[in-house]
């Protein structure tokens, strides 16, 4: 006899991926699902021969069991897989009628709530930036179309089911690019793609739209720039630079970041490593109340390599002259990269020492 084992990630893999399919399965009982959900349901069932024989038996179901027509505020995946099981036409009957009262009754109590969740104002798991833009789309609008797929997303979820989502997204904004929230969306879908997908090109196409499109966007949001000006940095090298931080970030390894740091002086990548090693330092430290200044100071110290030494000189030079108003410590820290051998951050020292004159 053959046995089939799965294994816990298999697991929950699958309860994750029928959590969304069931949902959509149980929609298409009693209304037509969007083309956007009929995809995606297509795709997991594609994918996943489990879901591809559950569907079969909803389709077979709904052929002779007739429910409300109108969307209900609950989710009706148990009642429909209990009736299921009933195999009799006196039993299928009993089934929708339990149904169909329950639906009422469902629908009488809820009546001044159960809105506040079909109108699309509710985004749970999405992030709070992106909460509002529901707010005060028409429920079967294009734009709130949208934003029920971006709150749909989240960073946890697993990488497939993100692409999955992003695609969506991708699609919605490609169908209606004057949406009021497009600009938003493509923002969520771009930090979707640095953050949790490292699909480096497509972030960077990403950004590229935004900073194109929706300048005010993009310069009101930090971390649209810094993330843009990197992958612009690093794409001549087919993003490796930002594949070898990844990879320190996995290790946690201080000399990982500071080799990255040496290979790569006076750039966006060795600022992003400094502030990795940063962070290093201060999760180690038992003291949570040192500021940025003393973790730099340590990161300093545990460094070996004279060009990570003088990035973090040259870093910290800027904090204590832009940030904490120190120009004696400023002025120390420049003349100390000023005096040592890499050309490039001897110059930008050379600089700010000029301006601080």
């Amino acid at each position: 006899m053959l046995v089939h084992f799965f294994s816990p990630l298999r697991r929950l893999r699958l309860w994750r991926i029928r959590r969304v399919a069931g949902a959509l399965m149980v929609k298409a009982a009693y209304e037509p699902l969007e083309d956007s959900e009929r995809f995606l349901l297509e795709s997991l069932c594609k994918k996943t021969p489990e879901l591809a024989a559950e569907q079969k038996r909803y389709t077979s179901f709904t052929e002779n069991f007739c429910l409300p027509s109108e969307e209900l505020p609950f989710d009706l995946s148990k009642r429909i897989a209990a009736s299921l099981e009933e195999d009799s036409p006196k039993r299928r009957s009993w089934a929708r009628v339990y149904v169909t009262v329950t639906a009422v009754a469902v629908l009488a109590v809820g009546l001044n709530f159960g809105y506040m969740y079909l109108d699309g104002t509710s985004t749970i798991g999405a992030p709070e930036q992106f909460s509002h833009i529901a707010a005060a789309a028409h429920p079967s609008s294009p734009e709130n179309e949208l934003a029920l797929l971006v709150g749909g997303v989240s960073d946890d979820m697993l990488p497939e089911d993100i692409t999955a989502q992003v695609a969506l997204i991708e699609a919605a904004i490609a169908s209606n690019p004057d949406m009021y929230n497009a600009g938003e969306a493509l923002c969520r879908i771009a930090g979707l793609e640095f953050h949790c997908l490292q699909r480096y090109g497509k972030a960077f196409s990403n950004y590229k739209q935004l900073h194109t499109e929706y300048p005010q966007l993009f310069d009101d949001c930090q971390e649209c720039a810094a993330r843009y000006n990197l992958l612009e940095e690093v794409r001549s090298e087919d993003y490796g630079p930002l594949y070898s931080l990844d990879l320190a970030r996995n290790e946690n390894s201080f000399t990982a970041f500071e080799n990255i740091v040496a290979d790569y002086p006076n750039t966006v990548l060795a600022d992003a490593a400094v502030d990795e090693m940063r962070l290093l330092v201060q999760t180690a430290r038992d003291d949570r109340g040192t500021n940025m200044a003393d973790d730099l100071e340590l990161v300093r110290e545990q460094c070996s390599s004279p060009i990570a030494m003088a990035q973090v000189d040259l870093t910290l030079g800027h904090h204590y002259c832009n940030i904490l108003n120190d120009r004696e410590r400023a002025e120390a820290c420049y003349k100390r990269v000023s005096a040592g051998g890499h050309i490039s951050l001897a110059h930008q020292a050379h600089q700010a020492l000029s301006e601080m004159d």
